[in-house]
């Protein structure tokens, strides 16, 4: 049986170490056909200001009575738990999950995973998905730049994906309970 793919997409206060994720989004896709089987959204309070809002429009006002990242970190470790991860610019999405990781104690690496960003040449998000004619509506919602970053994996990975036997994500021992806030309501 082919493992699940989890596409994931960060929102967060910045860039470095100190920066931290705002909103995250995961979309499960079926190993074999490759169909969204699972959707995961949270803001997260960063317990700091959200950042740059002019670019994720998150606001302090919206992550107030959010969960923080320990809050729904057990949901992010049972969603990836023997799934191929995925992210559109993984090294940076990886890097900023691994820092809210570590800031709980816990060695988090998610491994290699694939990249949708360097299986395109190196497009932003949005030039790929107008390249492909993928929708991408609300571009950096954690949500909709998961759910694009997955219809493009289709596009550019699924028939490529057994020739670089990427790594699955392995078991992590993680004894926190799970919260989620969502900003759109389905």
């Amino acid at each position: 049986m082919s493992p699940s793919f989890v596409v994931i997409d960060c929102e967060t206060t910045g860039f470095g170490k100190q920066d931290r994720i705002v909103e995250i989004a995961a979309v499960t896709l079926d190993g074999q056909s490759w169909e969204t089987v699972d959707e995961y959204d949270t803001l997260i309070n960063p317990e700091r200001d959200t950042g740059p809002a002019h670019i994720h429009s998150i606001r302090d006002s919206m992550v107030e009575n959010a969960p923080v990242f320990s809050d729904i970190a057990a949901a992010l470790v049972q969603k990836f738990q023997g799934a191929v991860l995925i992210a559109h610019n993984f090294p940076f999405d990886s890097r900023m999950l691994s820092y809210e990781f570590g800031r709980l104690g816990v060695d988090f690496n998610l491994g290699k995973g694939l990249c949708t960003m360097q299986a395109c040449g190196g497009e932003k998000l949005s030039d790929a998905c107008n390249r492909y004619r993928i929708e991408l509506n609300n571009h950096h919602a954690a949500l909709a730049d998961a759910r694009a970053a997955a219809a493009l994996a289709k596009r550019v990975l699924k028939n490529n994906s057994g020739h670089s036997s990427p790594a699955r994500f392995s078991d992590i021992p993680f004894p926190f309970s799970a919260q989620t806030l969502s900003r759109f309501r389905s």
